[in-house]
């Protein structure tokens, strides 16, 4: 396979398309997705096509995110990866490092950080840093109404589900300026709460809900009690997979368990679209009260690694620093206040 070559190209290219039309893929290899990343994001998207010869083998979609200056190849938020064409081997990881690092220097990027999609495999040895990380999916494939999504839970989750429904909170679908900004104001405090880094802004908040809702593949949905939103959760749907991506809950939402009400909600939209499952997406590091939740519903780990691989190590070593410190009180407050009012 020495002979692949690599291609850059526009993520509206109608090369692009091609391969997706014949290939198995998520939402966010889509061009929608990645324009909504790069206005998000505030950095370029690109397509990259591996072929050998005539024959396109495999490909990466994926946006820049500059940081302090320090600028990473995201491929892609929350999942991306390679993509092998049907039938395709896997290209050697060895001539995928060369390939990536060679496009990596012409754009000025430190490192490409590769997400596969849960169940998929990530490139492993030579130059690229093996992470591995799991995601939560519900299987949903045999549950066809919400009655018998009720009863696919366990008998104590199933009470307390039914009980947060009793609680008189109303749930809207909504893509108003005004309820986007509240779901901020509730992912904003939502972290502070957990002693969480605040990793996205409003900006890229608005940028995806923008692009979920004007293409019909996404939704955010709101929690509402005596009139006032208590909680929120984005959803962004693939063919076969809803994707659970924020939620954001005040203290009222807490005592009123908004989160099972909205979880209960969208699980409920997925079977009704007829998906197969319903993707809680990694916790990374967060608490295992995060992963406890999360498993109530029925979810079960996937693997969903990641490869990393790093084109400039010095600058890597120097932004893996900075990011050790933003885990930080003190790193917050310092990043809070360089986004400035983005956060």
């Amino acid at each position: 396979m020495n002979d692949i070559e690599i291609l850059e190209i526009s993520p509206h290219d109608t090369v692009w398309a091609t391969f997706l039309e014949k290939t198995p893929h998520l939402l966010f290899h889509t061009p929608q997705w990645c324009d909504a990343l790069s206005q998000g994001f505030g950095g370029p998207s690109y397509c990259l096509l591996f072929r050998q010869g005539e024959t396109v083998v495999a490909g990466v979609a994926g946006t820049v995110v500059a940081t302090l200056g320090f600028r990473v190849f995201m491929a892609n938020f929350p999942y991306g990866g390679i993509l092998y064409a049907p039938g395709a081997a896997p290209v050697d990881s060895e001539i995928l490092a060369q390939l990536l690092s060679q496009w990596s220097k012409s754009r000025k990027i430190m490192s490409i950080r590769l997400v596969q999609p849960p169940g998929t495999a990530a490139p492993t040895g030579g130059a690229f840093k093996a992470i591995p990380m799991t995601s939560q999916v519900v299987d949903i494939s045999q549950i066809h109404d919400s009655e018998s999504l009720l009863k696919s839970y366990k008998k104590s989750h199933r009470r307390n589900v039914r009980r947060a429904l009793r609680n008189n909170i109303s749930v809207l679908e909504t893509s108003h300026a005004e309820h986007i900004s509240a779901f901020y104001g509730l992912y904003v405090e939502s972290m502070k709460r957990n002693n969480a880094p605040i990793k996205y802004t409003l900006d890229m908040i608005q940028s995806i809900v923008s692009s979920l809702t004007s293409t019909k593949s996404g939704a955010l949905i709101i929690a509402k009690h005596e009139d006032k939103i208590i909680g929120g959760i984005i959803i962004a749907d693939s063919d076969v997979s809803s994707h659970y991506l924020f939620s954001g809950i005040n203290s009222h939402g807490i005592k009123y368990c908004a989160s099972e009400v909205l979880l209960q909600y969208a699980i409920t939209r997925a079977v009704y679209q007829r998906k197969q499952h319903f993707d809680l997406l990694p916790s990374g590091n967060a608490a295992d009260s995060l992963r406890q939740f999360k498993a109530k519903w029925g979810a079960m780990e996937v693997p969903a690694p990641v490869a990393d691989l790093e084109i400039k190590p010095l600058e890597s070593a120097m932004f893996n620093g900075l990011k050790r410190m933003a885990s930080t009180s003190l790193g917050r407050t310092m990043l809070r206040t360089l986004r400035g009012s983005k956060s």
